[in-house]
């Protein structure tokens, strides 16, 4: 689960199957609470449905799947392969189904799914995005200038502060840009400032940035 597209916007797609409707929502979202909470509002929203499965996909060890009632493997699982095939992270999909009365085997209900999600991805757009680590930098108001130059000269930037007894600097920059990041901001300082790699990750929009 490497891909680094995220949902360019909230949308829907509906289909009808066999008198069955589906509906898939996708949205963008930032951590499993949201994820949690979108599942949740869409549920309330589907008055008379018999399911609503869903995927969501927050980072490459981060992510879920529900067949909500429908047999193993059948629902959550296609909504799931069709988020890793489009390469989106950060995103969520939920598919209700309206049951329209006729059976439609495990092959169909998989592939009804599958292009439902496959709709609702066409439907919201895919932006471009990066993955980024965060760095946390000690040091004092005057360093401000030198850290932001170091940062800039790697494509980052400061990205907060935060005032204790000296300042730190929250700094971000591109994951695959960080060989001598931290010998670079060292030099900078004559030594005085270390960079400390926080180990998070940040995936954001290009356009963000």
């Amino acid at each position: 689960m490497s891909g680094l597209y995220l949902p360019s916007k909230q949308a829907e797609y509906e289909i009808e199957i066999k008198r069955s409707r589906f509906r898939a929502v996708i949205s963008r979202v930032d951590n499993e609470s949201e994820a949690a909470e979108f599942i949740e509002s869409v549920r309330k929203n589907s008055s008379g449905a018999r399911h609503n499965c869903w995927a969501w996909v927050i980072s490459r060890d981060s992510f879920r799947s529900s067949d909500d009632g429908e047999p193993a493997g059948t629902a959550g699982k296609p909504i799931l392969e069709r988020i890793t095939r489009e390469e989106l992270n950060r995103c969520v999909i939920v598919v209700t189904r309206w049951f329209g009365g006729i059976l439609l085997g495990t092959g169909g209900l998989v592939r009804a799914y599958s292009e439902a999600a496959a709709g609702a991805v066409a439907a919201a757009g895919k932006t471009p995005a990066s993955l980024f680590a965060v760095y946390r930098i000690n040091g004092g108001y005057s360093d401000y200038g030198r850290i932001a130059s170091v940062c800039g000269s790697f494509g980052g930037y400061i990205s907060g502060t935060e005032n204790t007894d000296s300042v730190v600097f929250t700094v971000e920059l591109p994951a695959d840009s960080t060989d001598g990041f931290i010998s670079a901001v060292s030099d900078a300082s004559s030594g005085r400032l270390t960079p400390e790699d926080t180990g998070l990750r940040k995936i954001v929009a290009q356009n963000a940035v």
